[in-house]
């Protein structure tokens, strides 16, 4: 038989293994951990006492220098710890007695608690955007036409020969005075005639939806109601052309209620109606007032 050459002995990198059993191995496997423990446990000791030194006042350390500490803030007041918003935790769920299984807890849900806020204005405490406006003005104003009546003139209506238009060309209708109890209505009318035998037609100009005016004052004292208040003229400026011997007549119903469509206190009033040209065959002219006496009563 060839004998094998000598080789060198094999060099282990690994310590050798005890040979003397299981329990020799779990021995020498714990001393080993505690021998690594305590390495590491004296390297963290050197580190944290180098640092303490670098730390230390007087040490000329430009790491240290340059460290920022916050200055310290002021305690919250009383106030502004009650405004500010605080956690609370919702509620778990809970488990029916006797049960053995075990729910799943959800995590507790930050609800902000926020402090309580301006109240948001309703219809029945919202302030009145304007008190002293009419109710008509704080909604909205009907639409009104005006719809005179073209009615023949009255035989006392004539021209006389130097031409000017005659007073009894202008007439009332209805009673000078009435008496009515609170929320009943009063009618009152006018009329303006172009008068007979007239050798022009009388052109009346409006710059405006507005013929007329009906406005009720307490007798010797403040206005209380404005009919042009309490409507929208949607018509644009306008004319109306009146034959000779031919009136047109205004009328209008005043309800007893001022310009918030309340009632008005029992009293005397002045009711008033006007026809409201702005010209004549291109002059400025009034055509007159109308006013009634009205006693309201309770």
């Amino acid at each position: 038989m060839t004998e094998l050459p000598d080789l060198p002995p094999h060099r282990s990198f690994h310590r050798p293994v005890p040979t003397g059993g299981l329990a020799e191995v779990l021995v020498e496997g714990r001393r080993r951990r505690r021998a690594a423990l305590g390495a590491v446990s004296a390297t963290t000791s050197v580190l944290a006492l180098v640092l303490g030194l670098a730390l230390l006042p007087g040490t000329d350390n430009p790491e240290r220098d340059s460290l920022q500490f916050a200055s310290p803030q002021p305690l919250p007041s009383a106030s502004s710890r009650a405004a500010e918003p605080r956690l609370q935790p919702s509620p778990t769920n809970s488990r029916p007695a006797g049960s053995s299984r075990t729910e799943p807890v959800p995590s507790p849900t930050a609800v902000v608690a926020l402090p309580p806020g301006p109240a948001r204005p309703t219809a029945a405490n919202s302030p009145d955007p304007n008190p002293e406006a009419p109710a008509e003005q704080q909604s909205v104003r009907p639409d009104y036409l005006e719809r005179p009546r073209d009615v023949e003139a009255p035989a006392r209506c004539v021209s006389p020969p130097d031409g000017t238009v005659p007073v009894s060309c202008a007439y009332a209708i209805g009673a000078g005075s009435t008496t009515v109890r609170q929320g009943e209505p009063v009618e009152i009318g006018f009329g303006s005639c172009n008068p007979r035998g007239s050798i022009l037609d009388a052109v009346l100009e409006f710059d405006s939806g507005r013929e007329h005016q009906m406005t009720a004052r307490v007798e010797g004292g403040p206005e209380v109601f404005r009919f042009s208040d309490s409507v929208r003229y949607p018509q644009g400026a306008h004319e109306r052309r009146l034959a000779q011997g031919r009136c047109l007549e205004y009328r209008n119903t005043w309800r007893t209620q001022d310009a918030r469509g309340r009632p008005v206190p029992a009293g005397t009033y002045q009711l008033s109606l006007r026809l409201a040209p702005d010209r004549v065959n291109g002059q400025p002219r009034d055509e007159g007032t109308y006013s009634i006496r009205v006693t309201v009563t309770d």
